[in-house]
């Protein structure tokens, strides 16, 4: 249940409040879900929206009970979006200092011959490879990462791999 009603001071409000946890809590996760696609994620989703509802509760009275719940799921659905995209920036943060890191690389002087292979591909080609198997991102991580489809991803990794395949066999280390 929603622990922060303890901290509201009136009895009818904090009423309210579950009565409306009980009443919309459903469809409040499935919509926040939808955006999300992450139980927790949407939990706290719902979570966030009762707890920015407390402070508009004195307005809720004065609704039907159709304007209610369209009031109440747009508020999760607005939340949910908020998290989202604070999610995406995250991830681009991520993905800025892997790029970085890949970019900013002194030229190699180890013995590694597949490694200096892999570093002489286009910055791409070493973005979704250390991506994929440095990082352990999926295909549709790094699509989001990458601004790319699934499937482009997939098509762009076996297209890097085949490249650093025909590089290695040109130099005799296949």
């Amino acid at each position: 249940m929603l622990i922060f009603l303890e901290a509201i001071e009136n009895e009818d409000d904090r009423t309210r409040v579950r009565q409306l946890y009980e009443k919309y809590v459903g469809i409040m996760r499935s919509r926040a879900y939808k955006i999300l696609k992450n139980r927790q994620d949407a939990d706290d989703a719902v979570q966030n929206t009762f707890i920015k509802i407390i402070d508009y509760l004195d307005r809720l009275p004065d609704l039907t009970e159709k304007q209610e719940k369209f009031y109440m799921v747009s508020a999760v659905e607005n939340t949910a979006i908020d998290l989202y995209r604070k999610k995406q920036r995250e991830k681009e943060t991520e993905l800025d200092e892997a790029i970085l890191e890949v970019e900013q690389w002194k030229p190699y002087e180890g013995e590694n011959e597949v490694v200096k292979e892999i570093l002489s591909l286009s910055i791409r080609d070493r973005q979704i490879i250390f991506l994929r198997y440095i990082y352990g991102y999926k295909n549709a991580e790094i699509g989001d990462l990458l601004g790319m489809t699934e499937e482009a991803v997939k098509k762009a990794a076996r297209r890097a791999e085949k490249r650093l395949r025909k590089k290695c066999e040109e130099d005799g280390l296949l």
